[in-house]
């Protein structure tokens, strides 16, 4: 995604009449986040913790690097990739709707809308929500 589809994206925005920039959630530390741990219960009923690897969720998002570029009318196109918060080396891979809803949030955003290439959004049993 980052340095690809986000440019494809930006370019688009561009071509169409619009001012976009393709970034990461590494650049000037857009969006940190901590390392993703989840719980499973095993065969005996325990709960035994599964490391997912270098998948992350969003912890702080620089909402003043997004305000200058939307106050100079530049459409941030963002790739969810993130920082770890407590390795800034380690680069951490966020679920896009997750990365959208912290920017969403950081923002103070009344909406939010997403472009996606799948049916929607699902609810914890993976049903569209309508």
């Amino acid at each position: 995604l980052c340095g690809s589809i986000n440019k494809q994206i930006a370019a688009a925005v561009t071509k169409a009449g619009g001012h976009a920039l393709g970034l990461s959630g590494r650049d000037d530390s857009l969006i940190l986040a901590e390392k993703l741990i989840k719980q499973v219960q095993n065969d005996k009923g325990e709960l035994d913790l599964v490391d997912l690897g270098f998948v992350g969720h969003p912890v702080n998002v620089n909402a003043n690097l997004l305000h200058s570029l939307l106050n100079q009318s530049i459409i941030p196109v963002i790739a969810p990739i993130a920082s770890n918060s407590l390795n800034p080396d380690q680069v951490l891979s966020v679920n896009a709707d997750t990365a959208a809803g912290a920017v969403a949030a950081a923002l103070g955003a009344a909406r939010l809308l997403l472009l996606t290439d799948v049916q929607g959004v699902l609810d914890a049993d993976s049903n569209l929500i309508q």
